[in-house]
């Protein structure tokens, strides 16, 4: 009898044991408007960029998670505060154009209606891809569910559809960090010294995809 008690503690403890890792995390970040995704893939030295590199991003260590999420975002960002034309923008980004090129090691992205946006690129020191090809997000903002690769930068925004709802990032396999900051400039990424600005969000690190719904297509 007392080894079948002591069969069942253990199988108890197991489980919760399972159930505690496999627990989501919240964690509340603050991203400076100067945080550069490509600061450490530059394809010049970092002193030799055009109005600055800017800041590092902010890095997240995303080992054993299987999927992010954001919520709570708030705050503007505004590439360029001297000029009357540019207002202050949200996490979704403001009206302009992104394009930047391959960097080292890293993919460009682009959006030509859309510029000062939060992005987002999973990174693993060891991997250097064979091939690089950036990426277009023109009007592919509102997608419900995105698998990026490694190495490959994508849009973020507040994290949230145009409908209101909570967009799903699937990590990449052997993603060991993700990047979080801004794709500034057309070209390569630089001018990041006059960017204003500051984002305050939540990012949700989820330890299993049991939350997952079925693959979602591309929404706008």
């Amino acid at each position: 009898m007392a080894y079948r008690y002591f069969i069942l503690f253990v199988l108890v403890a197991l489980l919760i044991g399972n159930n505690a890792k496999a627990q989501d995390v919240k964690k509340e970040i603050d991203i400076s408007a100067q945080c550069n995704v490509f600061y450490y893939h530059l394809l010049i030295p970092q002193e030799l960029v055009r109005c600055g590199a800017g800041l590092p991003p902010v890095e997240i260590d995303v080992r054993d998670v299987k999927m992010i999420t954001f919520e709570h975002t708030t705050g503007t960002i505004n590439f360029c505060p001297w000029s009357d034309s540019c207002k202050d923008g949200t996490a979704d980004g403001s009206d302009g154009m992104t394009m930047i090129i391959n960097q080292k090691g890293m993919a460009g992205i682009a959006d030509f209606k859309k510029m000062a946006f939060l992005t987002g690129v999973f990174v693993n020191d060891g991997y250097v891809p064979e091939e690089l090809n950036w990426i277009d997000f023109t009007d592919h903002e509102n997608y419900l569910q995105w698998g990026p690769d490694l190495q490959y930068p994508f849009y973020i925004g507040d994290g949230l559809t145009n409908k209101g709802v909570t967009q799903q990032i699937l990590v990449p396999k052997d993603a060991e960090k993700l990047y979080l900051g801004f794709a500034d400039c057309v070209g390569s990424p630089e001018n990041y010294a006059d960017d204003k600005g500051n984002i305050h969000t939540t990012i949700v690190l989820h330890k299993s995809l049991s939350k997952r719904p079925p693959v979602g297509t591309i929404k706008n």
